[in-house]
């Protein structure tokens, strides 16, 4: 499931690759929620598991 689902845009899983480093970075004085739920839902998902 992706992190965030846009019009137009295709998701596809990738298999047989290692996997890859992404960071994720927004402006500190940028506080559109939309911004702020995907900052927070990337979060979630590279959390560690307790």
């Amino acid at each position: 499931m992706p992190l965030l689902a846009r019009e137009g845009v295709a998701i596809r899983p990738v298999s047989g690759v290692t996997p890859s480093r992404l960071a994720l970075a927004w402006r500190a004085d940028d506080t559109r929620p939309l911004v702020r739920s995907y900052a927070r839902a990337a979060a979630e998902v590279v959390a560690p598991e307790s």
